[in-house]
């Protein structure tokens, strides 16, 4: 295989070094951050398109039905999907590295002389068992400074690899082995790294998913501090209505028997100046699964707030949530 280089992710859209952590970052990252279903953008002529296939690890776009590839310098920006494709898929025996292999000619009167770089690369490894079969899947694992995701460093390069997979079969594991560019290790600020797994574009629920939810919650909020001060300043002494931007629709368990739940029910809750949401209260009293998903899905919300002559003000907001696919939910209303 071609040894190709790491991709800078995040690099076009958004800074490759996050904004410095603050307080509100602080804060928010409580409890549990709801699941992120994750699509990879990039840019082909001068449209943002998803990452749809990838041939070896070459991503590809789709395109009036034609599949194109995108250069391995190209960047990618990662955007919140709706929902997850049907089914899971478990992520074992993960392992990734790097080798640097030296090559030393020896001589027969004992003298050594080096023969240069014969070989440096970097590996990662895994094993899927997929809960159903899936068709045209391929993987983008995504490194970054460890110390990033523990709340210790206000920063972090992000690089993702990516590695066609191929169709994968219910029940029956699947050995992945990526060889990429060499990755140089840092013991005082060691890399981690989680894989994001699709089927024509559709992110597939893992057992790394609340990992990944909990890096992107961290992006996610960064950004949302900075539009904030944006918004802000660009309303000075102006009166503005409530409007959500990223809304998370509530991911259920599989064994949750939604027939046995309400159609549609109602929340309330405050979403406060800084265009974060709490104190929810629903309608209905529904079992702990359907209200624990509820609950983090609506606290992953995010509003501009309203603004009352250039000040933000906490505002109560009333929504549907459906429940049931066949029902469909109102728009948030402030």
């Amino acid at each position: 295989m071609k040894l190709r280089g790491l991709v800078s992710l995040f690099a076009a859209c958004m800074p490759l070094v996050c904004a410095g952590q603050s307080d509100f970052v602080k804060e928010q990252m409580h409890g549990r951050p709801p699941l992120h279903p994750t699509l990879l953008l990039t840019s082909y002529k001068g449209k943002e398109e998803p990452i749809m296939d990838v041939r070896v690890d070459e991503p590809e776009v789709e395109v009036d039905n034609k599949l194109h590839g995108i250069s391995l310098r190209a960047s990618f920006q990662p955007i919140r999907g709706a929902s997850f494709a049907p089914g899971s898929i478990k992520v074992t025996d993960q392992h990734a590295g790097s080798r640097f292999i030296k090559e030393v000619i020896m001589f027969s009167n004992g003298d050594e002389v080096s023969g240069g770089d014969w070989d440096h690369h970097s590996d990662y490894e895994a094993t899927l068992t997929p809960s159903e079969s899936y068709k045209d899947c391929y993987m983008a694992v995504l490194f970054f400074d460890a110390a990033f995701i523990k709340g210790n460093e206000s920063s972090t390069k992000v690089s993702v690899v990516f590695h066609e997979i191929g169709d994968l079969v219910a029940g029956k594991p699947r050995k992945v082995q990526v060889r990429f560019g060499y990755m140089e290790p840092d013991e005082k600020n060691p890399r981690t790294f989680f894989p994001l797994i699709f089927t024509h574009g559709l992110e597939i629920e893992s057992n790394h998913s609340d990992y990944s939810a909990l890096f992107f919650r961290r992006l996610e909020l960064t950004r949302h501090e900075q539009i904030m001060a944006d918004y802000k300043a660009k309303n000075v002494g102006k009166d503005m209505p409530l409007k959500p931007y990223v809304r998370v629709m509530p991911k259920f368990p599989n064994s949750l028997d939604l027939g046995k739940l309400p159609a549609v029910t109602k929340a309330s809750f405050m979403v406060d100046e800084d265009g974060t949401v709490y104190s929810i209260q629903l309608d209905d009293d529904l079992n702990k699964e359907a209200a624990t998903a509820i609950h983090d899905a609506l606290r992953g919300w995010l509003f501009f707030p309203r603004l009352k002559e250039g000040r933000a003000e906490r505002t109560m907001v009333r929504v549907p949530i459906q429940l049931h696919p066949e029902a469909k939910a109102a728009p948030a209303a402030g």
